[in-house]
């Protein structure tokens, strides 16, 4: 007897309670989440308690009979939602044998995060991250004439910062090729694009937990500075930036050598430091697009 039918098949309902459609209102305390979900973000589960309250769910979320409790697949915003009402949650239950493997759970949970809501710069660059692993994973890795320190064959050896760069540009390089022009444009996953989402997901996942709702989880400058520093730096820095003592990376690696906090960068140096990260082909197209104002400044050094 599975969990589902035990729990179906009492006389208490009030754990699990069948719809008209292959799902059910499920308790939310049965139902446990694995690691690897990311870390929710409150104001989007009070926007949604809002509208699920009385059971207005539309969308169920999907659990896997664990014993007699739930595992988690998706959904987990809807699930704290209605945790939040006091409420059941809709779910889609599945046995063991029916669930994904893990592979698929991750892609269908990164799908998930790109259209469900906005993502933080932050959540985006685990995801890709996570999906990068997926499709390594069914690939293989080419080893042949590669030094062996580009022997690479784990998520947590590619999210490895000691890795180095040359080897995160070598493996955006491998991913971002699987996919069309036209895709890479609309997910805004080039070579480049994928090479900070793999930098950014190379901090330590508690530390990344302890920024998720920080502002700079949405800052892409500033992560890509935090996953620059030394493991313990990051440490530091963090436990600055959550205390409030430190606003920006520069403020709290600062504060912990000593020296005077960097002046703050005006608008032409912000985009100096930008401008100067482009390709050449992108310094290219920029300079053509301001020709004109490029050739008046020329004009006025002669």
């Amino acid at each position: 007897m599975t969990a589902l039918s035990a729990k179906v098949d009492s006389s208490d309902m009030a754990s699990v309670r069948e719809t008209a459609d292959p799902t059910f209102w499920v308790d939310p305390a049965l139902i446990d989440v694995p690691p690897g979900h990311r870390k929710l973000h409150n104001d989007w589960v009070e926007t949604l308690a809002g509208s699920m309250r009385g059971q207005r769910q539309m969308t169920p979320i999907e659990i896997v009979e664990n014993g007699d409790r739930f595992l988690l697949s998706f959904g987990q915003h809807r699930k704290a939602a209605a945790a939040m009402n006091g409420e059941p949650v809709l779910a889609l239950i599945k046995t063991k044998e029916q669930a994904l493997s893990a592979a698929e759970r991750t892609l269908r949970r990164v799908e998930e995060n790109f259209v469900r809501r906005d993502q933080t710069v932050l959540d985006r660059a685990v995801d890709v991250a996570d999906w990068r692993a997926v499709y390594q994973s069914a690939r293989g890795v080419i080893k042949k004439g590669r030094p062996k320190k580009c022997q690479v064959d784990t998520i947590s050896e590619v999210l490895d910062p000691r890795l180095g760069d040359t080897v995160l540009e070598e493996l955006s390089g491998q991913f971002a090729a699987s996919f069309t022009e036209a895709a890479q444009r609309a997910l805004n996953l080039s070579q480049k694009g994928v090479f900070r989402a793999l930098k950014i997901a190379s901090i330590a996942p508690d530390l990344r937990s302890a920024i998720a709702l920080h502002d700079i989880a949405d800052n892409q400058s500033e992560l890509l500075l935090l996953a620059d520093q030394e493991p313990e730096q990051q440490k530091a820095i963090v436990a600055l930036l959550t205390s409030g003592r430190a606003a920006k990376v520069d403020e709290a690696a600062a504060i912990i050598e000593g020296r005077p906090a960097p002046r703050a960068l005006l608008p032409y140096e912000r985009f100096s430091n930008s401008f100067s990260r482009l390709s050449a082909g992108e310094q290219h197209q920029f300079f053509e697009l301001h020709r004109a104002a490029i050739e008046r400044w020329i004009a006025r050094k002669r």
